[in-house]
């Protein structure tokens, strides 16, 4: 057991052991050791009354694949602290990292920790790259040993993409390359955003992952049955990223250089904001972060925005 893993279980037996019902349910066996962890987690998140008074929640933790049930717990949990993910998603961002290290055998080891978005888009966009190189390898390699392994096809697109990574700045790739499902609400008229796994997205991350993405619209009536699909359309056209780039010259709040700025809808795509040169601004990682999770406002006319 590693040391991580022994920290957590220690942490698990804390939490539970000041709630009775749960500390008695997982010491009868009736909940296995993942969803106890799962079930701390949601206590953290929430309070150890809300966990320990819901009883569909406590007979789910004593049924359900660890799996499964962890994606439940987070849902449940977001559910309840009222802000639509906002909180959740800004402890994961908080809790982000990436570790590089030598190792005693002489490779170089690597290890990250992401918010489920940003882990999506990089798993998706390497899991793709690592797939293109694994099937061309197929089709060229004349031996089983001249083919390279899914494992080592991973290692080497992580490499591909990041020696790329300049190449697609500005208005290059889409920023978005994730799949997420929206409706609204029956009850609430809420738009509600999800990852098909069930993570549940605030809205500040949506409009920010609106902002440069490919956007297929897909009807779906109750029963999940596809009903229609449109064209996919990148909100920004190449176009209009060079007049952008004629009006603003680079980042419109900063001056950043273009190429490091991604066009941003002033009024939200997710709220009808359309898609002209006047609700377009182009504006740089930082200023981007800025006004999705920092509450900074854009002020001013057209072709004279301001940012504060």
């Amino acid at each position: 057991m590693s040391r991580h893993e022994a920290r957590s279980q220690v942490k698990t037996a804390e939490t539970l052991s000041k709630t009775p019902r749960l500390r008695d349910a997982v010491a009868g066996g009736r909940v296995s050791t993942a969803n106890a962890m799962r079930l701390a987690e949601a206590v953290e998140r929430t309070s150890a009354e809300d966990v320990a008074s819901d009883g569909e929640l406590l007979a789910k933790a004593e049924t359900m694949r660890p799996e499964d049930f962890g994606r439940e717990a987070r849902r449940w949990a977001v559910e309840r602290q009222g802000d639509n993910g906002e909180s959740e998603h800004a402890r994961q961002r908080a809790r982000r990292r990436v570790r590089l290290w030598d190792g005693d055998d002489g490779m170089v080891h690597l290890r990250g920790e992401f918010d489920a978005v940003t882990g999506r888009r990089i798993s998706n966009r390497l899991r793709a790259e690592a797939a293109r190189m694994h099937d061309a390898d197929e089709k060229k390699a004349s031996h089983s040993d001249e083919r390279r392994s899914f494992d080592q096809c991973m290692a080497d697109a992580l490499d591909q993409l990041t020696s790329n990574a300049n190449d697609s700045a500005g208005g290059g790739k889409p920023y978005a390359d994730i799949c997420v499902v929206a409706h609204v609400d029956d009850e609430t008229g809420e738009l509600i955003a999800e990852m098909p796994g069930g993570d549940r997205l605030p809205r500040s991350v949506l409009e920010e992952l609106a902002c440069n993405s490919l956007i297929t619209p897909t009807i779906y009536d109750r029963r999940g049955v596809l009903m229609w699909q449109g064209h996919s359309k990148r909100t920004a056209t190449a176009t209009q990223l060079k007049a952008l780039k004629a009006i603003y010259g680079g980042c419109f709040a900063c001056g950043a250089d273009f190429d490091m700025t991604q066009a941003h809808h002033v009024e939200p795509v997710s709220r009808g904001g359309p898609t002209d040169i006047d609700n377009l601004v182009p504006a740089c990682w930082g200023c981007h972060n800025k006004i999705h999770h920092f509450g900074w406002q854009i002020h001013g006319p057209p072709g004279k925005r301001t940012l504060h």
